[in-house]
């Protein structure tokens, strides 16, 4: 595999990942095992509240070709709504290739400015607006409390805003260590085909995300599952 190929795959399985509890936040902290274009990782997700009151919520993946991190500092308003503060992502390559990111959002100025290296890049910020790892932490909650079917999230991604569109597709029973577990079934809504993320959500479970399996528009198809305790 490329490593142009390899560094965005670790990354899009970042801003894939779905967790928390479905009404107050707490800590915690998951390990995954996941395979992704024939080759295995190690993952882990965490969310830890900081001694100012604040929240990181962070991903990190490594296998023996290469690891990534990526980590959103964030508070809650007077709604308990993530309001993101700054936004990381780090990525290391065979030890060659290494990539920072990081955007920082001024609420008061109403902006949003990414950096990598010399490259910098701003958008408006609007009320809601969201980093690329939050909406996550939404999806869980937005399960638990509405009635809707479908579950639109805005964010910041490198400077540029997007929308994702989520759209409850069913339900299903899967196999997760030895136990039947009765899971319902979030599909990414996208006007290209070829790109699919299917995400398994327990109810039981605080709809705590269990597996996620994505293709993208080369056929590649990755796939992390939660590991039992």
């Amino acid at each position: 595999m490329r490593r142009s190929t390899y560094l965005p795959l670790l990354a899009g399985l970042a801003l894939l990942l779905c967790a928390a509890t479905a009404s107050a936040l707490e800590p915690f902290t998951h390990s995954y095992k996941s395979t992704f274009a024939g080759f295995t990782a190690k993952a882990t997700r965490s969310l830890t509240q900081m001694e100012d009151g604040t929240w990181q919520f962070k991903m990190a993946a490594r296998n023996l070709l290469g690891r990534y991190e990526e980590v959103s500092h964030f508070r809650l308003n007077e709604a308990g709504y993530p309001v993101p503060l700054k936004h990381r992502f780090k990525a290391r390559y065979l030890r060659l290739t290494r990539r920072t990111e990081t955007t920082h959002f001024d609420w008061q100025a109403g902006t949003a400015t990414w950096q990598r290296k010399k490259t910098t890049r701003t958008a408006e910020l609007k009320p809601g607006t969201l980093d690329r790892l939050l909406y996550q932490l939404l999806i869980p909650r937005d399960l638990a409390t509405s009635e809707s079917s479908t579950f639109t999230y805005h964010f910041i991604n490198r400077g540029r805003p997007k929308t994702y569109e989520f759209e409850i597709s069913g339900a299903e029973l899967i196999d997760w260590g030895g136990q039947d577990v009765k899971t319902v079934l979030l599909r990414r809504t996208s006007e290209d085909e070829s790109r699919q993320t299917t995400l398994w959500l327990a109810p039981e479970m605080g709809y705590e995300m269990l597996r996620i399996h994505h293709r993208d528009e080369s056929g590649a198809d990755y796939d992390m599952v939660l590991r039992t305790p």
